[in-house]
């Protein structure tokens, strides 16, 4: 699931691209807060970017 956000394959994504893939469609669940709160949820060290130790934890969390 992982590889689906790092597409660039460099081992992170940011969290603006996450804001940018959460955001896009309808999705009618996730509130600009919600993405947010998730955002800084993954994103512990505040550098903007996602390693694959902050995905598992998040989603080991969930």
């Amino acid at each position: 699931a992982f590889q689906l956000f790092d597409k660039s394959g460099e081992g992170f994504f940011t969290t603006e691209s996450l804001r940018e893939l959460l955001r896009e469609g309808e999705n009618e669940t996730l509130t600009n807060e919600d993405i947010d709160a998730l955002c800084r949820h993954a994103d512990t060290d505040g550098d903007g970017k996602v390693y694959f130790s902050d995905f598992v934890r998040v989603m080991l969390s969930s």
